[in-house]
């Protein structure tokens, strides 16, 4: 794929990795505080604080 080429698609581009890095820790982060599910793209396990923290 080649770069964006305009400040349009520059921005459009960084708001699509946003949303699906976004999506993928909630898919693999866990439902109380601590360290989820691994996921190679992640690098690591997500971490979830507690809710008020």
């Amino acid at each position: 794929m080649r770069e964006p080429q305009s400040l349009e698609a520059i921005l459009l581009s960084a708001a699509d990795r946003i949303s699906g890095q976004s999506n993928l820790m909630a898919r693999h982060a866990p439902r109380q505080e601590g360290f989820g599910r691994y996921h190679p793209h992640l690098g690591g396990r997500p971490y979830m604080l507690s809710p008020g923290t």
